[in-house]
Parts: structure tokens; C-alpha cells; sequence
């Protein structure tokens, strides 16, 4: 087997600590990484055929989050506090998920 180091950006586990709790923080960079690859400009028009407009490192959907301006989702601090607080006042994981379901963080 070989080891493979993967460049995660900003979905590093040392990067995303300062604002998930450490239960969650794993979860967190993993599907951190499966929506976007770490990449905080990365936009989403339309996955698995559902209507979306999905943005940044957590690919927060516009369309169900308006209240969010793209252009200030694709600043890495402010998509993981929205990711957070969507984590947090909103089901968890299930707002992820796909990802949710391919990284393990829900059953």
C-alpha cells in the first residue's frame, strides 16, 4: 500500500478546530473535503439533479440559505461559522447529506 498525502486546504483538521467542537471536528474535515476539496470559491448550479446553488467550503445552498451573499460565502471563516450554525440550529449532518452518507457521519 501506498500513502498517499492529500493537500486539503482549508478543510485541515487545524484549520476547522477553532470552530467545531472536537466530537464533531473529524466529520467536520471530512465532509468539509467531499463537498468542495477544500477549494472556498467552489460553486455548485445543480447536483444529483436537485435545484441548487451551492457555495464555498461547505457548499451552503443559496436557495435554501438567501439570506447569504456568494461572494461572502467564498471567505472560508464566513462559510465555516454559517456551516456551524446551520450544524447546530438545523439537524446536524442531514443538511450534508451525501457527503454525510459517503464519509461515515451518518449511518
Amino acid at each position: 500500500a501506498v500513502l498517499v498525502e492529500v493537500e486539503i486546504g482549508y478543510c485541515d483538521w487545524d484549520y476547522l478546530k477553532q470552530w467545531w467542537s472536537e466530537e464533531d471536528l473529524d466529520s467536520a474535515t471530512k465532509i468539509c473535503f467531499c463537498e468542495s476539496r477544500g477549494d472556498p470559491t467552489k460553486i455548485n448550479d445543480s447536483l444529483y439533479g436537485v435545484k441548487e446553488y451551492a457555495v464555498g467550503l461547505f457548499q451552503i445552498n443559496l436557495l435554501a440559505w438567501p439570506k447569504y451573499d456568494k461572494e461572502w460565502l467564498m471567505i472560508p471563516e464566513n462559510n465555516v461559522k454559517v456551516a456551524v450554525k446551520i450544524f447546530k440550529n438545523n439537524g446536524g449532518w442531514k443538511n450534508w447529506y451525501n457527503c454525510a452518507k459517503q464519509t461515515g457521519a451518518l449511518p
